[in-house]
């Protein structure tokens, strides 16, 4: 499962937001998230249009707290009751669709929005513009208003439920590693900067964006698609699907999805039917079919 285009909407949307010399955009997006200013990067001349109504604040829909950073930016701010659009719009481009501009509409739920030129591109962006009224317009003291409201306890959104990995059957070559924690500061911050790009190719090929990284020297054999098995610190990890693998300078970033198990084995037992996983084996490609069945059989 993905979304439309590419893993979902916003990378593509904010393509078009933070080109420089882009003509003025009316955003009129229903809800707005307190990550909406990263998801939705707008700028000074810009306008939004959202629904900021007392109920869609107090439940959380919309963030009072994201408006006062759009409004400290110079983005114009407007307020329609009931408004569910989602349309961010110039006199050159269009993007419309489904998604509210929020975290949980980029990472956690299939969106889907379409870019339109021309005449379609101008006739959104004067619809949009059209909601932007004297009588809508929210300023700092309408906001701080707004950040006052006593908001309901925080409920999770909707959220697709991507199922995990499931091994393909007649699986044939499995790579094992022989790992430890990742520890360093300097190998967290690499992976945390790297994990908005693993999350989204995990995405596009529709399983879930919980990860596990590894990190490994020297660079890796591993490729996306490959199947894996990490040893780390003594403990057999669940087999995986390789969704992504990122240069670091201490070499490979290996992104894995996991398959859920019922068990795991000792790593004894692992050992005991692949010889060549003998400690300090490092990494090992196995594709002997007879071998990586017994292996797999473990997990069952």
């Amino acid at each position: 499962m993905s979304g439309f285009p590419g893993p979902g909407p916003w990378p593509a949307i904010r393509k078009d937001l933070v080109k420089a010399g882009r003509k003025p955009v009316v955003a009129a997006v229903g809800y707005i998230g307190v990550n909406a200013p990263t998801v939705m990067p707008l700028r000074r001349g810009d306008i939004l249009v959202c629904d900021a109504s007392d109920p869609a604040i107090r439940g959380r829909l919309t963030s009072a707290a994201a408006l006062a950073t759009f409004h400290r930016k110079g983005v114009a701010v407007f307020s329609v009751d009931g408004l569910h659009a989602k349309v961010i719009a110039s006199t050159a481009f269009a993007w419309i669709g489904s998604a509210n501009a929020s975290k949980n509409s980029e990472d956690g739920l299939i969106e889907a929005s379409a870019r339109l030129t021309g005449p379609q591109a101008r006739q959104l962006h004067a619809w949009a513009n059209g909601l932007a009224t004297e009588d809508a317009a929210l300023g700092s003291s309408d906001i701080r208003r707004l950040k006052e409201i006593k908001l309901e306890p925080a409920r999770g959104g909707p959220r697709t439920r991507r199922p995990p990995a499931v091994l393909p059957p007649g699986l044939g070559r499995v790579r094992f590693f022989e790992t430890e924690a990742i520890s360093s500061k300097a190998d967290q911050r690499a992976t945390d900067s790297d994990r908005r790009k693993a999350r989204s190719a995990a995405r596009a090929s529709g399983l879930p964006s919980t990860l596990q990284p590894i990190i490994w020297a020297g660079g890796t054999a591993a490729k996306p698609g490959d199947w894996v098995i990490d040893i780390r610190n003594g403990h057999v990890s669940s087999p995986a699907y390789v969704v992504r693998v990122a240069h670091h300078p201490r070499g490979d970033i290996i992104w894995l999805s996991p398959v859920k198990t019922s068990t795991r084995p000792k790593v004894a037992a692992l050992r005991a039917l692949a010889p060549a996983l003998a400690p300090g084996f490092g990494t090992r490609l196995i594709r002997d079919q007879r071998t990586v069945d017994a292996v797999l059989s473990l997990f069952a």
